[in-house]
């Protein structure tokens, strides 16, 4: 049982009415602190009290190295502590107990989640109680063999760790790179400028144009009628904004049309842009195939002046003005009309894809780099099934 191997130590708030008991030198941790928290450490916290707050409270602090664990609203998220905590109430924290490593207890208790959630109790507020935290049974190796285990979860934890670095720099790239180029073109290109009010400094051989003049056709999706079931469930994507997600492309969706349900919507073809313009304002792909959307996006299919994917990127650019042009009613919309008359600077026909081919490869980076974080996820979990079971046992000398 994890009381066999931890100490259970709750925690309290110190009375808000007694200035003299906040502000002091002891931090001060709430669930949130930790449901939002980047990898595995707590190392600040955004309170602290005081020594006489803490006495008043009769709150234990729990030492560096041990686990923070949430049981309260947010019940399972964990943490390990690098600096001397208190807690308020909504924790069930653990501090190990002699022969057992504070690593392998977190790893242990992490993959405890639905166990724990199982466990929790209450109508107004779900809880779960000292008792239960205590009472969950686990498999305890040797010590030595704990370390082992930590280091193989730790080592992938730290392959994560490094993969979202490298995705967060090379988003930051991105942004910094489209900026230039959408707004300067193609270093080596140009040589001479003209000032736009709100484009700033651009090539002077760019023309202004409005999305209307460089699209065969903008459409504004459909919604087959819902109370006809025939009308669903087919296999042509139906799109709407939360399938537009951080992809460059859209190829499915959470629903599907029937060709009964086809012929109630607007279908489009690939390479269609599609851009959200009700409710969430912005947010875009490019269509990888035929497919289905409903009235909250408008779909621009590009006339030959222009590079789908630079269109994209332009667009995903141009998401602050069209927020900001959305008619400021209780769900925001940009009306197709007011869509069509968006203006933007397009370079030539060349340029649009050099721009598009330097973009698109750094996305590619990005999306490589995405999959190997969900690969590497997927990793941790089967592997932290297998060694914190017991099933499979590894080599001690991984942990020394």
């Amino acid at each position: 049982r994890l009381g066999d191997v931890a100490e259970v130590v709750g925690g309290a708030t110190p009375s808000r009415t007694k200035s003299e008991y906040w502000g002091g030198d002891i931090p001060w941790v709430v669930p949130s602190e930790l449901t939002n928290l980047p990898g595995r450490y707590l190392r600040t916290t955004r309170e602290s009290i005081t020594e006489i707050g803490r006495k008043a409270a009769g709150l234990r602090v729990i030492p560096p190295g041990s686990v923070l664990l949430t049981s309260r609203a947010s019940i399972g998220s964990t943490a390990i502590t690098t600096i001397p905590v208190v807690t308020n109430q909504g924790f069930q924290n653990l501090v190990a107990k002699k022969g057992t490593q504070g690593l392998w207890l977190f790893y242990c208790v992490s993959a405890q989640q639905r166990e724990l959630l199982r466990r929790a109790s209450g109508s107004t507020f779900r809880e779960i109680s000292r008792g239960s935290v205590r009472s969950l049974p686990i498999v305890i190796p040797p010590l030595p063999e704990q370390r082992a285990i930590a280091a193989v979860l730790d080592s992938i934890d730290e392959a994560i760790e490094r993969t979202e670095a490298v995705i967060t720099a090379t988003e930051q790239l991105r942004e910094a790179v489209r900026e230039e180029l959408l707004t300067r073109g193609l270093p080596g290109w140009h040589f001479e400028w003209k000032r736009v009010p709100r484009f700033g400094n651009v090539p002077a051989d760019w023309e202004l144009v409005r999305l209307g003049d460089i699209a065969k056709a903008i459409y504004t999706g459909k919604t087959p009628p819902r109370h006809n079931a025939d009308l669903y469930g087919g296999c042509v994507p139906w799109v709407k904004p939360a399938d537009l997600s951080n992809s460059r492309f859209v190829s499915t969706s959470e629903e599907f049309l029937t060709e009964l349900g086809v012929s109630k919507a607007v279908l489009i073809p690939e390479n269609t842009v599609l851009v959200s313009c009700i409710g969430t304002i912005g947010n875009v792909a490019i269509a990888k195939t035929q497919l289905c959307f409903n009235q909250q996006i408008n779909a621009l299919i590009p006339s030959g002046r222009v590079h789908s994917s630079f269109l994209y990127w332009s667009l995903l650019s141009l998401r602050r003005y069209m927020q900001a042009i959305a008619a400021k009613t209780a769900v925001p919309i940009l009306n197709k009309r007011e869509f069509s008359q968006i203006p933007f600077y397009l370079p030539s026909l060349p340029e649009q894809e050099a721009i598009a081919r330097t973009l698109d490869s750094i996305d590619d980076t990005i999306e490589t780099s995405r999959m190997t974080r969900i690969a590497l996820a997927k990793v941790k979990v089967s592997t932290a099934e297998a060694l914190l079971t017991g099933q499979r046992r590894v080599p001690v000398e991984v942990g020394k």
